[in-house]
């Protein structure tokens, strides 16, 4: 057996060319996939619902919902992401995310992200971000972001940034903080 079947066995998949319901690690499905950790996913149009994370950052395209009992991820996910714990996705999160801890991208996250703690990008967040404690980007701010203690991006923030203790960046627009408010290098 080569090692593509036997990712290609590790589901049950009641489906129709690819549509219905699939129970494990399948590559590809048009409708509801269950699975408790992902390995081989390739692509969910429909719901995705796991226990964990992917292994080794091998999740895969999730456009509709994915849902996280207590936590979801992907390459990409594109619609809602709801998690007790945390959705996270390697290359970007475009829609509404709700976790019970954190909502994290590896490069960016468009729309609205919610963390119980924190939500954050590795490049650039556009839209409404809310964390708990913290919301950081280490690109660009564009919209709203509210955060319990800190808020920061790497580079321009534009838009309303409201923080508990402190916020950086590069401002354009309203930036409110507790304590301080930095800028890089301007402020307008």
């Amino acid at each position: 057996m080569t090692p593509g079947a036997a990712l290609a066995q590790r589901s049950l998949d009641l489906a129709v060319n690819g549509v219905g319901l699939s129970i494990g690690d399948s590559r590809e499905i048009t409708g509801i996939r269950l699975n408790f950790r992902d390995r081989a996913l390739r692509r969910v149009t429909g719901i995705n619902a796991t226990i964990w994370m992917p292994y080794n950052d091998r999740g895969g395209d999730i456009t509709g919902m994915a849902l996280g009992l207590p936590a979801t991820g992907g390459e990409n996910i594109t619609g809602l992401g709801l998690a007790l714990l945390g959705v996270g996705a390697n290359d970007s999160i475009d829609g509404i995310m709700i976790a019970g801890l954190g909502a994290g991208a590896g490069k960016d996250i468009r729309g609205i992200a919610i963390g119980g703690l924190g939500v954050g990008a590795g490049r650039n967040v556009t839209g409404i971000t809310i964390g708990g404690l913290g919301a950081g980007a280490g690109g660009d701010f564009k919209g709203i972001t509210l955060a319990g203690l800190g808020a920061g991006a790497g580079e321009d923030a534009t838009g309303i940034v409201m923080a508990g203790l402190g916020a950086g960046g590069d401002f354009t627009g309203a930036s409110i903080s507790g304590f301080a408010t930095g800028a890089g290098e301007t402020l307008r």
